[in-house]
């Protein structure tokens, strides 16, 4: 005869552990996500013909220099 067990097999509690730890962690990227874009300012400019968006984080600071990324892709000649 086997006696019935109150507690959960360890499958089970593994099961319930990695569930639990996959909503916080689902939890915690869906805020990250929607904060990820706090601080930044962005506005649309032209140089030499071409457009693009320039994204800061926060506002300019006149006299102080910050380094700076291109990124472009999808630019295959100018509009006209």
């Amino acid at each position: 005869m086997s006696a019935s067990s109150p507690h959960r097999p360890p499958r089970t509690r593994t099961a319930v552990l990695f569930a639990v730890l996959a909503t916080v962690a689902a939890g915690l990227g869906t805020l990250v996500l929607v904060r990820a874009d706090a601080g930044l300012t962005a506005r649309q400019v032209t140089v030499g013909g071409v457009p693009m968006t320039e994204v800061r984080a926060g506002p300019p600071t006149p006299g102080v220099r910050r380094p700076g990324v291109v990124i472009a892709h999808g630019f295959a000649a100018r509009p006209g």
